[in-house]
């Protein structure tokens, strides 16, 4: 019978916890913003810092999404998806909690799905929460708790002034509110319930107090939040219902001082538990949201601290800001290892093998700005500034399998050494690390009002960073008999399986070199590999032009680059063609250009914005495939161009519009081989096609269209003196090959979803029901695609089904 490991008594403890603090704070988000009598209609301004000083978003001649809290409540967004399908040119892959590969225009990775999370590349996106940078080097970026955040920035394209090195593609940043600093407490919490169809329940809790402890001068703001979704997937062979689950909980403190009105302070810590069992797999077929192929049920544990001190100091004609962050991402893993034991097993040991691999990772950073803007009354204004980061990575990885159990055996015989064999697959238990990465940089940027309405902008950016990994020595290591065994296997048209006696000529060889090889992981043999960016300039330069009093024109050139950083030593140690020296891989590079239009018109009920882009990427980091596995290198380029429309439209004083569009060409320039010579030979010699990115070919997870659209109405005193609050939105995403390849297994589909949410709201309170992905439409968010150059499709990560859901809320 199928066991179901949730507990009623689990989902009783925490109704019974949202009914105490129900009662004691009351529960909610803030209310809607009422229309005005002066203003109904009127589009709200929201104040973004995208040039580090605050601005209207209108008032930037760059294309920015801003994201207020009034939309992250109306719309319901929850996760990084949330954000990504509402925002034009903001691309993701999703395979589950914490595990987003993010890229905007265009600039995404380009390497095989299964070796995203081994593979050290870092990101093209860069992502912060209050000013602290949080993107992690692989492609598991971490969803943010969006209750209680005063906005959401989403910057398109290169920011190499004001963000630095991977800022490639663009920047995402979070921003939680701060204390208000007026006399008083005030609170408010959430209840947000809900039911997946065919799946589990879903319960949040999550409450804000806002606390004065003295007038004008020092306040707290303390958020809270407990999340327990229960899954939707089944596991056929555990016979595990919902399976896969996810719980998250924490918080953050934000004390606020402001002791004179030049002066003020604010300190912020965020605090997150997560735990969730694995990635969300489904057979590919998605007939009835199982998984048939994972005879574990993994577990995830995915933890962050964040702490943030920011410092302003207002001189009049500058003002100087310090803002020093820490941020600490522990993630500890036990999962059924298809890549390992799809590829790496017939390569090793001549056959596939069930491997559990456990990891765990621990990313530690330290980070402190400074930077003095100006506020002169002249035509010219500076912003001046110096970065400096400390980021430390520490891990183990470690994998089992209980088919190697007699391979190994006959491999300690043979050695002469009278004992059973082991399960171990690869690695160690043993912490490695640090890794480190340390950077400087210093940037400028001089804004020159050439007219009354007319802006030159230029900035620069100077960067220095060194990068140091204790690795194990590629020379103790390098054996030339395993390496021709892998080789040659890794080419068989069908990786033979053999057992004690087998008259496979590599046999003997792989039992004790691998066993060797094993020996030797750890902290012994250690050196410490080293690379380096000198003195890199990043500039940006553009031109605003104020047509009218509500229509900006603009055009900018920008360049941003992503660092370079090491490859694995095993792989560079056991493929003879590359020299033990060449771990490291270098930087890769985007110049970007953008021409725009910002409007607001019909005074101020309607927002019209357009860029037209063009992205030209060189050196780019791929996956290159040695005759031992793959390495990062750098190779080929590449191009992205399109356009972007987005608007909002006040139709009436309570009904309003949200549209965004997006168009993106992206693709690959000239024919692209990523093998090398000595793989290619073996490769041809056994008949089998070479695997190439041809010219024209399309980067990986990007869609050539997007569309969103929403209708929001808010009709006051609808019923006995209660507001009527609705919104329908609907979004699509086009078809997009996975692998840079385009191969026809890589395709997925285009989707769409629509998302229902209405009610009632009073002065204190709201009841809002909500139906999300009402049509129950799943597709395939991505796959997991194993077996020679990722051309087996094993299964698809799927999106959540329709799921039902009722959001109380109360203000005090």
């Amino acid at each position: 019978m199928i066991q179901n490991r949730h507990r009623v008594t689990k989902l009783t403890r925490l109704v019974l916890v949202s009914t105490a603090l129900a009662t004691t704070v009351g529960m909610a988000l803030p209310a809607l913003a009422q229309p005005a009598d002066d203003s109904a209609g009127v589009i709200e301004e929201i104040v973004v810092t995208a040039r580090l000083r605050e601005e209207s978003a209108q008032d930037i001649g760059q294309s920015i999404r801003a994201i207020a809290q009034d939309e992250i409540e109306r719309a319901g967004i929850v996760d990084f998806g949330d954000i990504a399908r509402r925002t034009a040119g903001l691309d993701f892959t999703y395979r589950g909690p914490n595990a987003n590969e993010v890229s905007i225009r265009g600039v995404a990775k380009i390497v095989n799905q299964g070796t995203l999370d081994i593979l050290g590349s870092q990101p093209v996106v860069s992502q912060f929460v209050d000013s602290v940078p949080i993107q992690a080097a692989s492609s598991r970026q971490r969803d943010v708790n969006t209750f209680d955040m005063s906005r959401i920035e989403v910057l398109r394209g290169p920011q190499p002034t004001y963000f630095g090195e991977g800022s490639v593609g663009g920047t995402v940043r979070y921003f939680s509110n701060a204390p208000t600093l007026e006399a008083g407490i005030r609170g408010a919490a959430n209840v947000r319930m809900g039911s997946v169809q065919d799946g589990g329940e879903a319960l949040t809790v999550q409450g804000v107090i806002d606390a004065t402890l003295v007038p004008d001068v020092l306040g707290v703001r303390v958020v809270g939040f407990t999340r327990d979704d229960e899954g939707f997937i089944d596991n056929a062979l555990t016979r595990t219902v919902d399976y896969n689950d996810y719980q998250s909980q924490g918080g953050r403190v934000s004390v606020a001082w402001q002791p004179s009105e030049r002066f003020r302070a604010r300190a912020v810590a965020h605090f997150t538990e997560d735990d969730h069992a694995g990635d969300w797999l489904a057979d590919s077929d998605r007939s009835d949201l199982r998984f048939s192929q994972r005879p574990i049920d993994e577990d995830w544990d995915d933890d962050y601290e964040l702490y943030s001190l920011t410092l302003e100091y207002d001189f009049g004609r500058f003002a100087l800001t310090s803002v020093t962050g820490y941020y600490e991402r522990e993630l500890l893993w036990s999962r059924y290892d298809f890549v390992q034991g799809q590829n790496s097993g017939p390569v090793l040991f001549g056959q596939i093998l069930d491997v559990t691999t456990e990891t765990y990772g621990r990313d530690e950073s330290f980070n402190q700005e400074l930077r003095l803007v100006s506020d002169f009354d002249g035509p010219v204004n500076v912003l001046l500034g110096a970065y400096y980061k400390d980021q430390e990575g520490f891990g183990y990885s470690i994998a089992r399998s209980p088919q190697i159990v007699p391979l190994t055996t006959l491999g300690n015989l043979l050695l002469g050494i009278p004992s059973p064999g082991d399960d171990l697959f690869f690695g160690s238990d043993v912490e490695s690390g640090p890794s480190k990465r340390e950077q400087l940089s210093l940037f400028g940027e001089i804004t020159w009002s050439i007219a009354e309405n007319v802006r030159l902008i230029g900035g620069v950016r100077w960067m220095d960073e060194d990068l140091t990994s204790p690795t194990q020595n590629p020379a103790t290591t390098n054996d030339p008999i395993l390496a021709t065994c892998i080789l040659t296997r890794s080419f068989m048209p069908r990786p033979p399986t053999f057992a004690a006696g087998t008259d496979d000529p590599c046999g003997a060889a792989i039992y004790i070199t691998n066993l060797q090889l094993l020996s030797a992981v750890g902290l012994q043999d250690l050196t410490e590999v080293e690379t380096s960016v000198d003195g890199e300039w990043l500039p940006k330069l553009s031109v605003e032009w104020d047509v009218t009093e509500g229509t900006l024109a603009y055009a900018s050139m920008s360049k941003g680059v992503r660092n370079g950083g090491l490859n694995s030593t095993f792989v560079v140690a056991t493929a003879p063609e590359v020299p033990n020296d060449e771990v490291d891989f270098e930087q890769d590079e985007m110049t970007a250009y953008e021409v725009g239009l910002k409007n607001t018109l019909l005074d101020g009920r309607l927002v019209l914005n357009a860029a037209v882009f063009y992205n030209d990427w060189d050196d780019i980091q791929v996956m290159l495939i040695t005759s031992a596995g793959g390495l990062l290198d750098n190779a080929g380029d590449a191009s992205s161009s399109g356009f972007e429309v987005e608007s909002v439209w006040a139709i009436t004083d309570y009904v309003s519009f949200t549209g965004a569009f997006n168009y993106t060409a992206s693709e690959f320039s000239g024919d692209q081989l990523y093998e090398t010579p000595l793989a290619e030979a073996v490769r041809e010699a056994l008949g089998r096609p070479p695997a190439v990115i041809d010219d024209g070919n399309k980067l990986p997870n990007v869609p050539e269209y997007s569309l969103s659209l929403a209708l929001d109405v808010l009709y006051p005193e609808w019923w006995q003196g209660l507001d009527f609050v609705g919104r329908v939105d609907f979004m699509w995403i086009d078809e997009r090959y996975q692998s840079a390849l385009n191969s026809e297994n890589s395709l997925l589909s285009d989707y769409s979803l629509v998302n229902l949410r209405a009610g009632v709201q009073g002065e204190s309170w709201s009841a809002i029901f909500s139906i999300e992905n009402l049509t129950n439409e799943l597709s395939d968010q991505s796959r997991l695609q194993t077996g020679p150059a990722g051309n087996i499709v094993f299964s698809s990560y799927v999106n959540r089904p329709r799921t039902y859901g009722l959001n109380l809320t109360v203000r005090f």
